[in-house]
């Protein structure tokens, strides 16, 4: 066994042959079913230690603002992204492959029309939930959780 030592302030016992170690590596597959029987699947990878992002996600645009005065309207756009945003990190500790999972998902529910005098803007109503959790999950199982909504699916293919 070698002792390496960095800047005086860590010491790492490493094995003498670095490349015996083995880091997690994992294929997921991504489930993210709403209530109403909608569906969005999806397939990321990810490395020991760096994070890997799926998303799917969709821009509403909406009238945001609206200015009159004597000689005209001014209207001002806005726009509302909804869908979701998955990332994963796998991590070695303990013998076991640590996989810290987080996810957003957001929903544009209705828009209300408002009159504002003699304008009319709308006014997006959004839900969503959050979650991150760290879990061992080994190869060929899967974790669901069930927010509102919302059920999401992983698995890990390997």
């Amino acid at each position: 066994m070698k002792v390496l030592k960095f800047i005086g302030l860590v010491t790492l016992i490493a094995a003498a042959n670095i490349n015996a170690v083995e880091l997690p590596v994992g294929s997921y597959t991504v489930k993210v079913t709403r209530s109403d029987l909608s569906v969005s699947t999806g397939e990321i990878r990810a490395v020991a230690g760096r994070t890997a992002y799926l998303s799917s996600l969709d821009q509403h645009s909406f009238m945001e603002k609206c200015e009159q005065s004597s000689e005209d309207t001014t209207a001002t756009p806005g726009h509302v992204t909804v869908g979701y945003t998955f990332d994963v990190t796998p991590a070695k500790a303990f013998a076991h492959d640590i996989h810290t999972i987080r996810w957003e998902i957001t929903d544009l529910v209705d828009t209300k029309r408002i009159k504002v005098g003699n304008c009319t803007i709308d006014q997006p109503h959004i839900t969503g939930v959050k979650f991150e959790r760290s879990l061992v999950l080994k190869a060929g199982s899967s974790f669901t959780e069930t927010s509102g909504p919302y059920e999401v699916t992983i698995a890990r293919l390997k």
